[in-house]
C-alpha cells in the first residue's frame, strides 16, 4: 500500500484524483476540540491502495486545502468508515462548510458502533 504524507494542495489533488472506488476510511485529529471553537490537525484517508494523513495544522496553504477537501467531499458519493462517526462527521460539517444532510448522500460504517453493540 502507497502511504503518503499531504503537506501541498497540488500533492492532495493528486491524491484525490488517484482514489480507486467508493469505499474510503477517514479519520479526523484536532487540535483543539473545544465546541464551537475546534481546530483541526489533520485528516487521515485511505482507500484501500493507498492512505494519506493531511497535515492541516499550522500549514500555511490551509485555506487552499481545506476548499480542495470541501470540493472533493461534497460530490462524494459512497461508503465511509469512520471510528466515532458522528464526531467526525460533526467535524467534517464545521471545517469544511458541509450540509448538516450531507451524511444522507454517503453510507457510513462506524467501527466504534460496530465494536461495541
Amino acid at each position: 500500500m502507497k502511504k503518503s504524507l499531504i503537506l501541498k494542495p497540488n500533492d492532495l489533488v493528486d491524491w484525490l484524483n488517484a482514489v480507486s472506488g467508493s469505499v474510503l476510511a477517514l479519520d479526523t485529529e484536532l487540535s483543539d476540540s473545544v465546541w464551537p471553537n475546534i481546530s483541526i490537525a489533520g485528516m487521515s484517508l485511505c482507500d484501500g491502495e493507498q492512505a494519506c494523513y493531511i497535515d492541516l495544522y499550522e500549514n500555511k496553504e490551509y485555506e487552499d486545502m481545506r476548499r480542495i477537501i470541501q470540493e472533493w467531499l461534497g460530490p462524494f458519493a459512497g461508503l465511509l468508515i469512520m471510528h466515532n462517526a458522528p464526531f467526525d462527521l460533526a467535524v467534517l460539517k464545521t471545517i469544511f462548510d458541509l450540509p448538516k444532510s450531507i451524511e444522507e448522500r454517503w453510507e457510513i460504517f462506524d467501527t466504534m458502533t460496530v465494536a461495541h453493540p
